[in-house]
């Protein structure tokens, strides 16, 4: 029984990340202008850059294809699955990760919607300090579902295994794939005994400047970090964020290959050890991304799919 996809995204392999981010960094006011790139779309039902969907947000160069507007999120969500093509570590890698998890939760409750009424209406060229809460699943909160067994369709046709495991009793279905698996905007399938729905991929992005192939980047509170990229125009802006244990800093970018994080959006990230070797560090990402649902339980709840391909790297500073 298929049933309509009702397209959305999120982050975090391995994790569900529950609840809306905290006072003290959620509202902690934006850096940078928006006046060299336009304001961000605040309709939290589509159409900004979250799903890079038609109607969106400019900062994206001229997209090639127009992605399928997302919609309107149901109010449960049942589970999400990660499409991930990041360079870390000095390689490129793409897998799958994904969790069904019951109870169904409130997608109100869950750090999804922040997607929407954060993300969504942070400047363009702006950066602004988003925290978000942190739940394991397998904590009596959340816990994971063997929902069967699950499978991919790309493009093409290819059917792509997905495997299903079990750890400390939760089940995980994951994939390790050769990255020319992923295809930037085009269509896959996700496919269950019970449902199907599809999903796009956003535009790739190739960052450049600091060197993914390095694994590593040192930051200076006083100066500001340049960030330098390649990508195929999806029509909607880039993403970097910034995190250190529970702060991050989240930047909203034009999609031109260029932008430099301010010193005062980097000096909110504090409590480094010194130098790379040091087992204290945080996570810089850079990245594009897609999110859609696929209706499971007659569209009231539903499973969230993210793509999403950029680069990954440790963050010290010096």
């Amino acid at each position: 029984m298929n049933k309509t996809p009702i397209p959305f995204v999120a982050f975090g392999l391995g994790f569900l990340l529950l609840g809306s981010c905290s006072d003290a960094g959620g509202d902690a006011g934006s850096f940078g202008s928006s006046a060299d790139g336009g304001t961000a779309s605040s309709d939290a039902g589509g159409g900004g850059s979250g799903g890079s969907l038609s109607g969106g947000s400019a900062g994206g160069g001229t997209s090639p294809v127009t992605l399928p507007d997302p919609g309107a999120p149901p109010p449960y969500t049942v589970g999400h699955m990660f499409f991930s093509k990041l360079h870390r570590g000095g390689t490129n890698a793409l897998w799958i990760d994904a969790k069904f998890m019951k109870p169904s939760t409130p997608l109100s409750v869950t750090h999804l919607m922040h997607l929407f009424d954060r993300y969504e209406v942070l400047p363009m060229d702006g950066c602004a300090r988003l925290d978000r809460g942190l739940i394991v699943e397998g904590t009596g909160d959340v816990n994971t579902l063997d929902a069967g067994l699950l499978r991919l369709v790309g493009p093409a046709g290819a059917d792509i295994p997905i495997n299903k495991r079990s750890i400390f009793g939760q089940t995980i279905y994951e994939a390790q794939l050769p990255t020319e698996t992923f295809q930037p905007l085009q269509q896959y399938e996700l496919i269950h005994e019970w449902w199907s729905g599809s999903f796009w991929t956003p535009g790739d992005l190739t960052l450049t400047q600091p060197s993914p192939a390095a694994g590593a980047v040192e930051l200076s509170g006083a100066q500001a970090l340049a960030l330098r990229w390649s990508s195929t125009p999806d029509g909607f802006p880039a993403y970097a964020t910034l995190t250190k244990d529970d702060k991050t800093v989240t930047c909203r970018m034009q999609d031109d290959g260029s932008f430099d994080v301010p010193s005062s959006a980097l000096s909110e990230l504090d409590g480094f050890s010194t130098g790379p070797g040091s087992s204290d560090y945080g996570e810089l990402r850079v990245f594009k991304y897609t999110w859609y649902f696929i209706g499971i339980d007659d569209n009231a709840a539903a499973m969230t799919v993210i793509s999403e391909a950029g680069a990954e790297l440790d963050l010290y500073l010096p």
